[in-house]
């Protein structure tokens, strides 16, 4: 675009401003220009040139060529700058619209919502922000409502009353009117339900539907997160009477059609308190150094036919939540712990990947289809892991083979840069009320990792089968990983160094070869658990897809979900998936199964964030009920306000406020990444080992307070008076040095 001339200026016509403009606007369609942008683009230094440039402006506004789509802020009107996406919501009310189109979020202020939840698809006006790489817009039509159904502490006043939603579900107050309260008093957890929502009004009006009891009851608040994430407990009658149905007995022609393997040892091993097992490995020594293993996965396909009740409400549930002291099943138990469920000398009908494999772990001849199998034993992990040591048993030159080829098969997948991390489970034992007695971390052993590994393996196999063997592009579902960008590669690198981890060479796409070797090193070092759970922090979320773009985790170019059909919607549309295709099926719609991964992806998140929330409470409610014991912990994250402490024994995570450490002001030094203290120089340092003590438990909102163990005998007595200076002004010169009185 070429500078406008000072001297011309003033003789330049109205219609050639109008198509400077144009030009400047048409060139970058997404981009919002201020007034000064286009003074400073078109060179305008003249009074009257920045006048007519602005009459200009006012003008094209007026006539519908351009917008205004923020005040002094000007976009390029054209057909298709829209976009429909799925809304995120921020605490602050603000949010980030997920969407195809784009691959950054697009961010909407409150005022730019039109009331859209959290969940809600939206149509959006996308437009940029002035900051390079920032999409903002505004949602012009809400399409979908997610949910009308919310979780919250009730508090009644004189006529009216508000609902205080608990967790990230609304970050705004629900109006109740008197109509809408009912029998619900102040304190209360309530379900209600959002009726209207006028214009001109920040907080929308509901009713209440149901008192679920008063907070810090254990088995209620367990109800209170199922409603709160949508989730339903029970099953339909319809869906009940169809499980019914299902004959137990296998027709004698299924037996023809299928290889049977019920001569071959075969076995279960699963949690302790497990009650649906849905695979089991088999083990024949074909030769010396030589050996069959057959992974058998339930084929729950060949009873949840598509289209029937049955799988319309596995496809709505499409994952069995496990919360802390109880399970919400995909299927119904008929078919999860019985008529599906490998259980031991049953035939069982599965879908089998039955491999030849020498002893170096390399694979010889493989085999996929359709079995009948008859499991010989049922182990817990705990079971494995004793014969894996030493224990006597029928199953031990088997399961001590099976172990010793996994461990080979993980030492070629870490070779290949796979990140295989070992984050302990939090569990709890639980009393005859549910309340927590014991929390415990579970540490992954040997059993675990060995069946882990051979899950991965027919997981790969049957991702390759479809997307490497074929020759035809044929749609099918991937569980994909994306490479994490460099920038934030970056900041795990400066997070990371803060904790003493010189991450070496340079950020690539195949850098987490060497990255993943450097964590593995600090196995004996207390920070290698903090190293690794930052750098998942780090990680793009794993994903359902129908376009495979590998899996960076795992090292894996092909992978899916083939090995947990009973508890994930993913893996039984695999099986039928699998199934067409082995049949000589031509490819599927796209679009359907588009649809199918974006569903079962946005659910696997809400299974987790329930599974999460539980945990969270049973933690919580465990150290109500332990005030005055000293915890020790590692900061994890460091903000303005103060930092977070995870609790080296069981995992719980709280805040230490700088409000509650009361021994100097502390400031935030946002390039070292960590609290110093004003006066007398003490600062706190991520990954940094702290004793603290619980100040404040919130079982309602589910928040957790510490203050450091050395202040927390003397912090309740202090009074204000008492209290260092805190200036929370910069020293400026002739003013007296901030000290503690």
């Amino acid at each position: 675009m070429l500078k406008i001339k000072k001297k011309e200026e003033c003789s330049i016509p109205e219609s050639v401003w109008r198509e400077y403009v144009l030009e400047m606007l048409e060139r970058h369609k997404t981009r919002g220009y201020t007034f000064r942008d286009f003074i400073k683009s078109l060179g305008v230094k003249s009074q009257e040139g920045k006048s007519r440039l602005r009459k200009t402006l006012m003008v094209l506004k007026d006539l519908g060529e351009i917008n205004e789509v923020r005040q002094g802020t000007f976009q390029y009107k054209r057909e298709g700058i829209y976009t429909t996406g799925v809304v995120e919501l921020n605490r602050s009310g603000s949010a980030y619209i997920r969407s195809r189109e784009f691959k950054e979020k697009i961010f909407v202020p409150f005022t730019g919502l039109k009331h859209a939840l959290n969940g809600d698809t939206v149509k959006v006006l996308v437009y940029a922000d002035g900051i390079p790489g920032m999409l903002s817009g505004k949602v012009e039509e809400i399409i979908h409502k997610k949910k009308s159904l919310f979780v919250g502490i009730i508090y009644c006043q004189t006529g009216f009353a508000f609902l205080i939603p608990t967790g990230n579900q609304v970050p705004y107050d629900v109006y109740i009117p008197s109509s809408g309260i009912g029998m619900a008093q102040t304190g209360d957890k309530v379900l209600a339900e959002i009726v209207s929502w006028p214009k001109k009004r920040k907080n929308p009006e509901g009713r209440v539907l149901k008192i679920l009891g008063r907070p810090g009851d254990g088995r209620m608040e367990m109800k209170a997160i199922m409603a709160e994430f949508d989730l339903a407990a029970d099953f339909p009658l319809n869906v009940l009477r169809a499980a019914k149905k299902i004959r137990t007995e296998i027709p004698a022609d299924e037996y023809i059609k299928r290889r049977d393997c019920r001569d071959l040892l075969t076995f279960t091993v699963d949690p302790k308190d497990a009650h649906d097992f849905d695979d089991a490995l088999s083990f024949k020594e074909e030769k010396e150094g030589l050996y069959e293993v057959g992974v058998h996965i339930a084929d729950v396909s060949y009873y949840v036919r598509p289209a029937t009740v049955l799988d319309k409400e596995a496809y709505l549930r499409a994952h069995s939540v496990y919360l802390a002291g109880c399970t919400i099943p995909m299927l119904p138990e008929r078919l999860s712990n019985d008529i599906c469920s490998l259980n031991p000398h049953q035939d069982r009908l599965c879908y089998s990947v039955v491999v030849k494999i020498d002893r170096e772990g390399s694979l010889v001849e493989k085999w996929i289809g359709r079995t009948v199998i008859c499991s010989d034993y049922r182990f817990s992990y705990e079971e494995a892991q004793e014969i894996i040591e030493g224990r006597t048993h029928p199953c031990r030159e088997a399961i001590g083979v099976l172990y010793r080829l996994s461990r080979k098969m993980r030492k070629i997948r870490d070779e290949k840069g796979a990140l295989c991390f070992n984050q302990p489970e939090v569990r709890f034992d639980l009393d005859s009320e549910g309340k927590p007695i014991r929390v415990y971390l579970k540490e992954m052993k040997e059993a675990n990792r060995m069946i882990e590994e051979w899950m991965l393996l027919a997981n790969r196999i049957i991702a390759e089968a479809i997307g490497k063997e074929k020759e035809r592009k044929a749609v099918f579902i991937y569980r994909t990983h994306g490479v994490p960008t460099v920038d934030r590669l970056h900041i795990f690198r400066h997070l990371a160094g803060r904790m003493g981890l010189r991450i070496k060479g340079k950020l690539q796409e195949k850098h987490h070869i060497s990255l993943a070797k450097q964590i593995r090193q600090l196995s004996p070092v207390p920070m290698r658990s903090m190293v690794e759970s930052l750098f998942i922090r780090t990680l793009a979320k794993a994903a359902y897809s129908v376009d495979n773009i590998g899996h960076y985790g795992l090292a894996f170019d092909y992978y899916t979900h083939f090995t947990s059909p009973i508890r994930r919607y993913s893996d039984l549309v695999v099986h039928r998936l699998l199934e067409h295709y082995m049949n000589g099926g031509r490819s599927v719609r796209r679009d359907k199964y588009w649809e199918i991964c974006r569903h079962v992806s946005e659910m696997e998140v809400i299974a987790e964030n329930a599974e999460r929330a539980s945990v969270r409470y049973k933690q919580l409610e465990y150290l109500s009920g332990h005030a005055g014991t000293v915890w020790s912990g590692k900061i994890t994250e460091i903000l303005r306000w103060g930092f977070y402490v995870e609790l080296d024994e069981i995992r719980c995570e709280g805040l230490v406020s700088i409000l509650n450490m009361r021994d100097d002001y502390y400031e935030f030094q946002e390039k070292a990444y960590r609290l110093v203290g004003r006066n007398f120089g003490r600062s706190f340092c991520l990954g940094e080992q702290v004793v603290v003590k619980v100040l404040k438990v919130d079982l309602a909102s589910r928040f957790l307070d510490f203050v450091l163990a050395g202040e927390a005998e003397s912090w309740e007595k202090l009074d204000d008076k008492d209290l260092p200076m805190k200036t929370p002004c910069k020293r400026r010169k002739g003013r007296k040095k901030c000290r503690v009185k």
